[in-house]
Order: structure tokens, then sequence, then C-alpha cells
């Protein structure tokens, strides 16, 4: 079962691993309903199979948008996009896991959660590697 909060491994991939996919749905979606459609979960029912050496994965988070939009709390994009950072990179502990590439597919606000982890990158935390300046 996938569950709705943090990391979820779709498919662990064939050795050996070419690339990391991580699934991040949008506002009011969850880490599976928004990739499936009759009973297949497209990224593990489908794309595993197009891309067998990729390990590819789903990152729930709140989103309901009652949360989201209040004034005070934890709920913002940067917040969000911290959390999948550090739970992509406990994924990602082993050397030759940091080398490899990780690809990111956002659906609506997933995709601003995306973005802010590359801005995130760009000032020095990367998933590949150590931070850098």
């Amino acid at each position: 079962m996938v569950g709705d909060l943090g990391i979820t491994i779709l498919s662990q991939g064939k050795e050996p691993i070419e690339a990391d996919v991580v699934f991040v749905h949008g506002l009011g979606g969850d880490s599976h309903a928004t990739w499936t459609k009759d009973d297949k979960l497209w990224p593990r029912d489908f794309l595993s199979q197009r891309i067998p050496h990729a390990r590819i994965m789903t990152w729930g988070y709140d989103n309901d948008p009652i949360h989201f939009f209040k004034r005070q709390g934890h709920q913002s994009i940067l917040s969000h996009s911290h959390d999948l950072l550090a739970d992509v990179q406990l994924e990602r502990e082993r050397e030759d896991e940091k080398q490899r590439p990780v690809i990111f597919v956002g659906h609506s606000l997933g995709g601003l959660v995306i973005k802010q982890v590359r801005v995130i990158e760009h000032f020095g935390v990367s998933l590949l590697t150590e931070p850098r300046l």
C-alpha cells in the first residue's frame, strides 16, 4: 500500500540503478490517487516497465488547503521543499546513490515545491553530494 506522507518506493528498479524518479503531487492530491487511474498506479505499473533501471518513488505531504493557507504553522512551499529534500537525501545515503541523477515529476503545487528544492540546492544543499559553496 502506498503511504500518504513522506517517501514511498514504488519500484526498486533493476541493478544497476541509473536514476531515481520522485513523483510529487499537488494541492488537494495525494501520493497515490494523483498518479492512479482505473486502479493502475502508472509510475509503478507502467513507468517501471519502460525504465527498469530507475528507482521510482512518490513523496507525500500535508497539502490540505485549509492548513496550507493559514498564516501560522509550517505549511509553506519552502517548508515542504526542505522536507522533500531531507526525505530524498535519507533515501540516498550510499555514495553510489548520491552520484546518480534525480528526476522530479510534479503535479501543480508539487512542481512549485520541486522548483524550491532546486533553489535550495543552488545555495548549497545538494541531492548529489555533500553541501558545497
